[in-house]
């Protein structure tokens, strides 16, 4: 197993220091190193230009005014007007005559290791002062010019010396001088670097801030973008990109969850009632069959009811099948997709109805034909359960009105179960759709007849699922004591057969009288 190796010890200090002071101090010391570099060069160029300047003089004495010694030291030593510039030192040595110097300076040049070979060296004074640029040569002295006996040549070395008191001044100045620009430079481009470093990274620090914020919760936090091509712009792009990727993480997260506990509540809920609904007809069984078992009632009796039972609990089951499949985002299994006329379809199911409920007043009203493509099974439980709801929870004196109309502009159909019982409150008239929800619950389950208040709570989230199914919406609106009015919505069939002929209205009542819903 390969452990980490440990970071060396620069580089975790490094880790630790702010980037903008890391950059600023990379910046100035890289400027130093530049200044430094630059001053040395130009500093070593002046030193060796004022040396050269100092050589060139001791050159030009040379081949000057100090080309012959002897005349020279003749007149100074009869104390002639003629004498060398009084900043040069100057020391004639004949071999057999007494050393000349000439030297209006306090300061002495070390003569101690200086050979006359004619090349020029730096010497230090002898005692107090500076360093000099020294030239000693050998030369002729020549005497005597007068005599009668003509000139006479003598062998003796010259010594010509210049003090650099003046180039190590002006070097020392330049030196000063450079050392004053470079630390004001050095001071303006730290302070410039930093408020540049700081300006450029102040989207990182809001990034930053913005990180910190979302860890805090609020993840509608973003970072403000100025919509540059930058490195900085770009992070903070990528950072409200992923920003809005979690943002959109969480908010599934949380809606699974809540469709999770929304799902578990349901499923206990469906359970219970469930299990209530099934109990209650299995209860009725049991107590027919105990009661033909005692002679309480005759078997023809209990047999009837025993059946009836069963048919519901049957009804029940496949209720519960169906959404069942639903719930597990199976789609809802059209077995018959064929074209179906709305218009015939709802004549049988308000005359099975009128049939099925003699007492109540049903009537049909058609102002169009429509011919839709689906399920003529399903579409007929559609219509069945909204006219068994109005039937069962509008009141026992309500009158129930079915209708259809369509909308050739946009190719619908709407067929319309309407009331004008006891309507519904706004909070029955939110869960209407709800699986195995009763706005009069204790009443449905008190009532003993089962041609009223009897109800599993599935009819209309049936409708509902089966109107999706195809392809379909269905609304409802109510206010209490003013009725209800259910209105399924269905796609009209591309191609169908033609329409039948017939009257553009048709009324179909069990009883004689209008509806007033």
């Amino acid at each position: 197993m390969s452990q980490e190796q440990p970071q060396s010890f620069p580089n975790s200090v490094l880790e630790r220091i702010p980037m903008r002071i890391l950059l600023t101090v990379g910046i100035v010391l890289l400027l130093f190193g530049g200044l430094v570099a630059s001053n040395v060069a130009i500093t070593t160029l002046q030193w060796r230009n004022s040396i050269n300047t100092v050589d060139n003089q001791l050159y030009a004495a040379q081949k000057g005014w100090a080309s012959h010694p002897g005349r020279a030291m003749n007149r100074l030593e009869n104390r002639g007007p003629w004498g060398p510039p009084s900043h040069f030192f100057l020391l004639l040595q004949p071999s057999h005559r007494d050393a000349l110097m000439v030297n209006d300076s306090r300061a002495v040049p070390n003569l101690t290791s200086v050979v006359p070979d004619g090349n020029i060296r730096t010497v230090e004074s002898d005692g107090v002062g500076g360093k000099w640029r020294i030239l000693s040569y050998p030369a002729d002295f020549i005497f005597d010019w007068e005599a009668r006996t003509g000139p006479r040549m003598e062998e003796g070395i010259v010594t010509v010396a210049l003090p650099l008191d003046q180039a190590i001044a002006d070097t020392r100045n330049l030196i000063l001088l450079q050392v004053f620009i470079g630390v004001a430079v050095l001071i303006a481009a730290g302070g410039i670097t930093w408020l540049l470093v700081s300006k450029s990274l102040h989207p990182l620090q809001e990034v930053e801030n913005a990180a910190q914020d979302i860890t805090r919760g609020d993840y509608n936090r973003r970072v403000t973008l100025q919509g540059y091509d930058t490195e900085v712009e770009n992070l903070g792009l990528a950072f409200n990109q992923m920003a809005q990727k979690v943002q959109e993480t969480l908010y599934y997260q949380y809606e699974s969850e809540q469709a999770a506990r929304t799902s578990e509540a349901n499923m206990r809920r469906f359970v219970g009632d469930a299990s209530h609904e099934l109990r209650t007809p299995l209860t009725a069984i049991r107590g027919f069959a105990d009661a033909a078992k005692m002679g309480a009632v005759d078997t023809e009796t209990a047999l009837q009811h025993i059946g009836d039972e069963g048919v519901r609990m049957q009804q029940l089951v496949e209720d519960l099948l169906l959404l069942a499949r639903i719930d597990n985002n199976r789609p809802m299994e059209l077995k018959d997709i064929q074209e179906v006329d709305l218009s015939r379809l709802l004549e049988s199911a308000v005359t099975a109805a009128s049939i099925s409920w003699p007492q109540r007043t049903i009537d049909l009203k058609l102002t169009d034909s429509a011919v839709v493509a689906g399920d003529e099974t399903r579409l007929r439980q559609i219509v069945d359960n909204l006219i068994t709801n109005a039937l069962r929870h509008a009141g026992e004196d309500a009158d129930i009105l079915v209708g259809l109309r369509v909308d050739d502009a946009r190719d619908n159909a709407f067929i319309t179960v309407a009331d004008n019982g006891i309507g519904m409150d706004q909070h029955t008239l939110k869960h209407v759709f709800d699986r195995f929800f009763r706005g009069d619950d204790s009443r449905a389950r008190n009532k003993g007849e089962r041609s009223e208040g009897r109800g599993s709570g599935l009819g209309l989230a049936i409708v509902k699922s089966l109107a999706e199914a195809h392809n379909g919406t269905v609304t409802v609106t109510s206010n209490e004591g003013e009725g209800s009015q259910f209105v399924v919505t269905l796609p009209l069939a591309q191609e169908g057969p033609a329409e039948a002929a017939g009257p553009t209205e048709t009324d179909t009542s069990a009883k004689t009288g209008s509806a007033n819903s």
